[in-house]
């Protein structure tokens, strides 16, 4: 087959890729989760004037997204539905990371255009990072961000660049997930080697971190003046546990190399053929890249602890690099195995078609997360909007997910994870890194202190039938949960109620009129 013939061929194979991925995420229904509706409130309140807070009054940064929360904003100006156009930025930021994978894989192995299609049909196949891109955060636009930086990177090195744009190119994914910094860190230490060694990259190395430099420099006065702290407050809420949090992050990163797996064997022939071949003498071995940053990701996703999702969200960003590092270890297995061209092209066939029918097959999981989050949906809004209906608008409510039922109640919140509160983020945990991450923080007597209007039990809210105070108290979870239900205080001023919504028993403690 003649050049121009395997060009057009991957052309197509990329245009099924993204077909593949439109109807594999529409499949998934309206599942956007919990955590989407705290940057939904953040932005809600930053149009209304209120500025970038989870509760009026209160500068605490409950995010970690910060470009995400400043877009989610753009439906509130237009006047459109946030929760549609959360879905919708969802789709494009998949639609970006199905491209992304193809370029990352074309800039390693730029001879070979199959490897671009096959990276891209294999993204487009992932079920647990497809459905996290319809779930309403952030996490394909930021992997897609980290892999086009790397590639934009990788193509300066090989062919130079007036203007080094890929420094904006980190700066961006920087200011989206505190991880860019990471992936920024990285790319940096190999550039810093490389101007090290050439006068002539000298000049291109520092125009490349002034890019990156002055947006994030700026971002992070911004939150030191604003919030007064140099990492959010999600940070202290979900960090820490030492050894137990490194056990904790060893099993999940292992159940996603499992669930990743079709993947793993073919990147890890790709990854080998690259390092063979060698790069390009002005590249400087730039292909070093491919197996650093996932490596090394993935290192410290586990060291962190690791998530309790199936999605495997944190993931998403080595997920894109495996899936081009898997579509380049196609073209090498094929040249392996025969150099007959019809030979050839059969085993072309058979490795893109097997390894994405083997990732669909492993999906249940993922699938079953996003069905229970649409199913979930409904509910927490109808109990959110009937909070906000019937209690004042000062009323305080205290919950552990802090998100669609604070966003659509409007009522000012107290997160019982800490996520939006310091206080519980800043407690000590002598636990921590044994529990679900995120999860792990509490303090039950100060959200007694605190007197909240309504308290919520997570496990107890939604029932299909009525639920006694006894029943409620065997479900009681979380770490404020377990105090506050220990406190006499809690049993003394507050009483158990419990209202018919459609299909299903909202249950919530009531604080009593108390003289």
């Amino acid at each position: 087959m003649t050049e121009r013939a395997t060009t057009l061929v991957a052309l197509l194979l990329l245009v099924a890729a993204l077909g593949v991925y439109l109807v594999h995420g529409l499949s998934f229904g309206l599942c956007i989760q919990d955590d989407a509706f705290i940057s939904l409130r953040y932005a809600r309140h930053l149009v209304e004037g209120q500025g970038l807070v989870y509760n009026v009054g209160e500068r605490v940064e409950g995010y970690t997204n910060f470009s995400w929360t400043v877009l989610s904003a753009l439906p509130f100006v237009l006047g459109a539905d946030p929760v549609a156009a959360l879905r919708v930025l969802g789709l494009l930021s998949g639609v970006l990371s199905v491209l992304a994978a193809a370029a990352l894989a074309a800039r390693f192995m730029p001879h070979a255009p199959l490897a671009a299609g096959a990276a891209g049909v294999y993204l487009a196949s992932t079920p647990f990072l497809t459905a996290e891109s319809v779930m309403g955060l952030e996490t394909a636009a930021f992997a897609a961000l980290c892999a086009a930086a790397t590639a934009v990177f990788v193509g300066e090195q090989r062919a130079g660049a007036r203007i080094p744009w890929s420094g904006a190119w980190l700066a961006l994914a920087a200011l989206t997930r505190p991880e860019g910094y990471l992936v920024g860190g990285l790319i940096g230490l190999f550039d810093l080697g490389r101007a090290v060694r050439e006068r002539a990259a000298r000049g291109a190395f520092l125009s490349r971190w002034a890019l990156f430099l002055v947006p994030v420099s700026a971002h992070l006065v911004f939150r030191v003046v604003y919030y007064g702290d140099i990492v959010p407050n999600t940070f202290h809420a979900k960090v820490g546990g030492g050894w137990a949090a490194l056990v904790r992050g060893s099993f999940y990163g292992l159940e996603y190399l499992w669930y990743a797996s079709p993947l793993a064997l073919l990147a890890v022939i790709g990854a080998g053929g690259l390092v063979a071949a060698g790069g390009s003498r002005r590249g400087g071995r730039s292909e070093l890249l491919a197996l650093v940053i996932p490596l090394v990701y993935i290192a410290y996703v586990v060291y962190v602890g690791g998530d309790f999702k199936l999605t495997f969200r944190f993931f998403a960003v080595p997920t894109i690099f495996l899936a081009a590092l898997a579509g380049i270890g196609v073209e090498h297995t094929a040249r392996l195995l025969t150099r007959a061209a019809a030979t050839g092209w059969i085993v072309r066939a058979l490795l893109i078609v097997l390894p994405a029918t083997g990732l669909l097959a492993l999906g249940g999981p993922a699938r079953d997360f996003a069905a229970w989050r649409a199913q979930e949906l409904p509910v927490h809004r109808a109990a959110g909007r009937w909070l906000g209906e019937h209690l004042s608008s000062d009323a305080l409510l205290a919950t552990g997910n802090a998100g669609v039922l604070p966003y659509e109640s409007r009522l000012p919140t107290l997160d019982m994870f800490g996520l939006n509160d310091r206080h519980i983020a800043l407690r000590e945990m002598p636990s921590m890194g044994t529990g679900p991450p995120g999860h792990e923080k509490g303090d039950g007597v100060y959200v007694v202190d605190r007197e909240p209007t309504v308290i919520l039990i997570m496990r107890a809210r939604f029932q299909p039938v009525p639920r006694t105070k006894a029943e409620i108290g065997q479900l009681k979870m979380s770490v404020s949960e377990r105090e506050l239900w220990a406190d006499p205080r809690f049993h003394t001023h507050y009483e158990l109620e419990r209202v018919r919504l459609a299909g299903f028993y909202f249950h919530f403690f009531k604080r009593k009129e108390i003289a």
